[in-house]
């Protein structure tokens, strides 16, 4: 790490308060600056490259493009303030921008109106644009990278770390970085033809996600023969017009698509009435609630699950009636000396507490244990709700086991009306019910399915997730997708709809639940886009 936390720069000025991010390029510090009274965003080239060959290259590219970029004065442009040398290290101090990035107001709403998606689109084209006219390809513009001021709502362009000159249509060396899903095809490789029509891909890429709240397949994928999900497709409520122009920015072939900002720009309609032919009336209709692909008849088979043949009151009562102590206190699992053994086949099994994974009768069903605890004698009121899970665990019927659950966390959760969890939803669901249905999972499935089996499988995973020249090899993909390839929802690139699950014991480890990944228009991926650190999260604090 170039420096520390609370060291100064520049005799004192500049006070390093923490750390904003830190990627394969750059380290980007949050300084109080006492000159301006004011904070300040400062960064510098990663250690990492210090250790390269190329380093006084990439340092001198580095100043020139800062400077080029403090020429480049925009009101969506993030402002470059000056550039420092400290010690041997050259820095760029930029403006603080109150606000929040656009990914992370994507993971909140799940996607954008259209009145806001395209204003926002706009401001970052006309940012852009004038980069284009200063000579700079910003190359890696994406939801991340665009902040949304607290105060305004506009955007700002951030984060060059891997804007370079360019020539247009000129066939030039670049690095091959890039992030999957917003990158064309041409930036994967070093030596092709440069032009506005990166950021036009990207631009495009970027309002796809806005409207759909699912980042695009990546473009060598598509290049396999793979089809892109027309953003139509995931949001019904994108008009015609403006369907055609995102995928036309996305042309997988660079002379196929709108070859400047401006072009591409000109495609797009001017307002939502022009886009579907209709005045607007009252709240914007382009917006995709995160539950909306949730079809009625999904939920009312949902419903009938929760009411047959135990009626719903029973649970309502219970979660009403109980603190978050009394429930930890009702699910907790038996200890030697509470424990009863129970001949039916509805009870619940404990095979660590009486007889071990390994201590299965000959001729016993897949996931039955002869040490069983009587199930009344320790879920109490529970019992009728849980119970019923329970029997089609015991069963093998992990497709009716999934949704039962499903419906279960919905009730529990008081989301059964939306059909969906919101990150709010997800911290506020009661841990003592999460780990009982996980525990009943994990030991009917013989530790193959369950929320902590997955919680397990996501701290294993690698969250770099770039691609890079000097390797020639891809590194981790997004944490979201790794995680999909990892519990199987997503095969070979392609990703499985809800009602494509495998259903068997011989799907990946981690296959199931899905929990609270249920519900959304966009499928897993877009749920595990917009959800995947707030599960984590509560996975944390429950297990």
């Amino acid at each position: 790490m170039a420096w520390a936390v609370g060291e100064k720069l520049q005799g004192g000025r500049y006070r390093l308060e923490s750390i904003l991010g830190e990627g394969g390029f750059g380290i980007t510090y949050c300084a109080w600056d006492d000159l301006r009274a004011d904070q300040v965003v400062i960064k510098v080239l990663n250690d990492s490259l210090t250790r390269d060959p190329d380093y006084p290259r990439f340092q001198q590219n580095f100043i020139n493009e800062a400077l080029q970029l403090a020429r480049c004065h925009h009101p969506h442009v993030v402002k470059v303030e000056e550039v420092i040398c400290e010690g041997e290290r050259w820095c760029i101090v930029m403006e603080f921008i109150r606000g929040q990035t656009l990914h992370q107001l994507l993971r909140q709403k799940g996607s954008l109106p259209l009145s806001e998606a395209l204003r926002l689109t706009r401001e970052v084209g006309s940012a852009l644009s004038a980069l284009h006219e200063q000579g700079i390809l910003h190359r890696d513009v994406k939801p991340a990278n665009i902040m949304v001021r607290a105060e305004s709502g506009e955007a700002v362009l951030i984060d060059f770390g891997l804007a370079r000159g360019f020539a247009q249509g000129i066939l030039q060396r670049h690095t091959s970085y890039g992030t999957d899903g917003y990158a064309p095809l041409e930036q994967y490789d070093t030596w092709r033809r440069r032009g506005a029509f990166i950021d036009v891909y990207a631009l495009a890429a970027t309002l796809y996600t806005m409207l759909t709240g699912v980042v695009p397949l990546c473009a060598p994928v598509r290049a396999t023969g793979r089809e892109l999900d027309p953003p139509q497709s995931l949001n019904p409520a994108i008009p015609d017009s403006l369907n055609q122009a995102i995928l036309q920015g996305m042309a997988l072939k660079w002379e196929e698509r709108p070859q400047t900002i401006a072009e591409w720009l000109q495609l797009l309609p001017d307002s939502i009435s022009e886009a579907t032919g209709v005045a607007p009336q009252g709240e914007d209709r382009g917006q995709l609630p995160p539950g909306i692909g949730l079809q009625s008849a999904d939920l009312k088979a949902l419903e009938e699950l929760l009411s047959k043949p135990a009626p719903q009151d029973e649970l309502e009562q219970l979660i009403a009636n109980c603190s978050a102590e009394e429930l930890e206190r009702i699910v907790a699992p038996p200890t030697s000396a509470t424990v009863k053994m129970a001949p039916d086949q509805g009870a619940l099994i404990f095979p660590d507490v009486q007889m071990g994974w390994g201590s299965s009768q000959p001729g016993s069903q897949v996931g039955l244990n002869p040490g069983k605890v009587a199930w009344p004698e320790w879920v109490g009121e529970a019992a009728p709700a849980f119970q019923r899970l329970w029997e089609r665990l015991q069963a093998g019927q992990w497709q009716e086991a999934d949704r039962w659950t499903t419906a279960l966390m919905l009730k529990i959760g008081g989301r059964f009306q939306t059909g969906y969890f919101t990150p709010e939803d997800i911290q506020a669901f009661p841990c003592p019910m999460l780990r009982l249905i996980d525990q009943l999972w994990v030991k009917s499935s013989l530790g193959r399915f369950g929320f902590s089996v997955q919680k397990q499988l996501w701290q294993g995973l690698d969250t770099s997730g770039t691609w890079t020249e000097s390797t020639s090899r891809r590194s981790a993909l997004p944490r979201e997708e790794q995680m999909a390839e990892k519990v199987g929802w997503c095969v070979q690139g392609r990703w499985l709809g809800y009602e494509e699950l495998n259903t068997s014991l011989q799907a990946a480890k981690g296959h199931l639940p899905v929990g609270f990944f249920w519900g959304y228009a966009g499928g897993l991926r877009s749920a595990l886009l917009l959800l995947d650190r707030a599960v984590l999260k509560k996975m944390n604090a429950c297990f």
